[in-house]
């Protein structure tokens, strides 16, 4: 069974400091995944915390259904919400094997021969592909193995909400693709309804429904992850999802004028939009003499399947992709691929040339 999720005006304050969290307003369908998405220090394992009543929110309401499980005269207990959280540290308990662990929350709490052999320990483990290590402690196993013994664990009592911290930490490629597929499957399957934590765009895109991104203890903005990638409203979105290229521009009837030349407008973005949104793969680069404006190259770098190129566009460094290595000085033509977004006002407040701001590579990483 899954339950809805919903987060009303929730925000959380340690001691003196500022407030993690700052009237949050949030909601899950039952079933559903959602991908919260933040840099790390902004309150996303706060949150998971307040859900499952390791932590109390300072205000505001965490509904799981139709219950409202913090209500001061009829607070539910964290043990009693059948909430399941996979903590970012994993928290496995060290005396106990890794059969004994996942079968911790299950009636009777199995030891020895009876974990090992539990029907659910067998069918998550198998699943988990962590069967070959059931009888293992967890100080002996890699950090990968663990991530998968904590999931089991958490899955092991079949919980309506599932809370995952940074889910694919400590997973190498292969591992992290076949997690991905066992969490969708699990989805399919009529499983918990998901809210996961994560700093990693990518992670967030391939697991959430939808993907909301977490600024300044308030949601910035929430939607289908593809969706929020092009057309985002808001710088935090627009940041979060991934390499930003924010150039100058002003609207013009045929679409934005820009140091790149005049771009296409995409249908839903804002007019009075004082920068655009360019994502590095939807910068063309071309040998001189072709369409597009001159840019210099500044830097490369090798990534999983091709470079990151930094190029300098009238004083403005961007950041692109190319198959092959350009050189450092060397002179191309670069174009935009397809219609741009025009991020709100609101939404670049402080971006002023003269503090870095529309002119600056977000996001320089292989």
């Amino acid at each position: 069974m899954s339950r809805t999720l919903a987060l009303e005006s929730v925000s959380k304050r340690f001691g003196r400091g500022p407030r993690v969290l700052d009237g949050l307003t949030l909601s899950l369908e039952a079933g559903s995944t959602l991908a919260l998405l933040g840099q790390s220090g902004s309150g996303k394992s706060t949150l998971l915390r307040i859900v499952a009543g390791l932590e109390e929110p300072d205000a505001g309401r965490v509904s799981l259904g139709e219950t409202v499980v913090n209500a001061p005269r009829s607070r539910i207990p964290a043990h009693l919400r059948r909430v399941g959280l996979v903590f970012q540290d994993l928290e496995l308990w060290p005396h106990r094997t890794t059969a004994e662990n996942i079968a911790f929350g299950l009636p009777g709490r199995p030891r020895g021969r009876a974990a090992l052999e539990h029907p659910r320990v067998r069918a998550l483990a198998q699943r988990l592909g962590i069967e070959g290590v059931l009888s293992r402690r967890p100080e002996s196993l890699s950090g990968g193995e663990r991530q998968r013994a904590a999931l089991a664990r958490t899955l092991a009592p079949e919980p309506d909400v599932l809370l995952l911290d940074e889910p694919l930490a400590s997973l190498d490629a292969r591992r992290r693709a076949d997690l991905i597929s066992f969490l969708a499957a699990v989805n399919r399957d009529g499983g918990p309804t998901t809210l996961l934590v994560t700093h990693d765009p990518g992670e967030a895109l391939a697991l959430g429904e939808r993907v909301a991104v977490l600024s300044a203890g308030r949601i910035a903005e929430v939607g289908p992850g593809q969706s929020l990638y092009a057309h985002p409203r808001t710088l935090a979105a627009a940041q979060a999802l991934g390499p930003a290229n924010l150039v100058p521009a002003t609207r013009e009837a045929q679409g934005w004028r820009t140091p790149l030349g005049l771009l296409a407008a995409a249908r839903h973005d804002d007019t009075t939009a004082r920068v655009v949104l360019v994502r590095p793969e939807e910068l063309v680069l071309e040998p001189t003499g072709s369409a597009g404006v001159e840019a210099r190259v500044r830097a490369s770098w090798p990534r999983t399947s091709d470079f990151g190129v930094e190029l300098d566009v009238e004083g403005q460094a961007l950041e692109a992709r190319s198959l092959t290595a350009p050189e450092v000085g060397q002179v191309l033509r670069v174009s935009v691929r397809g219609p741009v977004v025009g991020l709100a006002p609101s939404a670049v407040e402080g971006l002023e040339s003269g503090a870095g701001g529309a002119s600056q590579v977000e996001g320089n990483a292989a």
